[in-house]
């Protein structure tokens, strides 16, 4: 899960990665859960050691 903001996803992203905004994580996760598969380990990611939007993604 690529917590960045979309237009750093459609920039570049990891491989296989899903956009879900960390702000918009509420409004969007749904639409996201369906495409998630049951593989049972979630790791989402952002910018790097000084960006909180992966661990509050991973929170939410």
């Amino acid at each position: 899960m690529d917590a960045r903001p979309q237009a750093q996803y459609a920039q570049g992203h990891i491989r296989g990665a899903l956009s879900l905004p960390g702000q918009d994580a509420d409004r969007y996760f749904m639409e996201t859960a369906d495409r998630l598969d049951n593989a049972g380990m979630i790791i989402t990611y952002c910018d790097g050691e000084s960006c909180d939007l992966s661990h509050e993604l991973a929170l939410f």
